[in-house]
């Protein structure tokens, strides 16, 4: 999947694990180099490579959404809570927010051929 804002974004790799769902970066941001590290992100991320960086972590199943995990943005370190949902078969709708979810962003992601 590649963020949708304007090829800006990178690419994520989504996959699920025991019924979780997980997203690592599969590919850098334009204008960033492949061997990049996250110096602002923070715990066990920080200084971590962005590329094979799991970024969307612990998304559970709930009707047709998957919520309750987080996402990290690599460009500022912070960390959010977040809902995601299939729109038709290439498009993932991502809602990332601080606290509740009327203060956030919504972004679309779309499948890599």
């Amino acid at each position: 999947m590649i963020d949708s804002d304007g090829g800006k974004g990178g690419q994520v790799e989504t996959y699920i694990e025991n019924g979780i769902l997980f997203g690592k970066v599969t590919g850098a941001r334009p204008g960033r180099a492949l061997d990049s590290v996250c110096s602002k992100c923070p715990g066990e991320l920080k200084n971590q490579r962005i590329m094979g960086m799991v970024v969307i972590r612990n998304f559970h199943p709930e009707g047709d959404d998957w919520i309750g995990g987080t996402v990290v943005d690599p460009e500022n370190g912070k960390v959010y809570k977040g809902k995601m949902w299939a729109i038709g078969s290439d498009k993932l709708g991502m809602r990332g927010f601080v606290g509740i979810s009327l203060i956030g962003r919504t972004a679309t992601w779309v499948r890599i051929p």
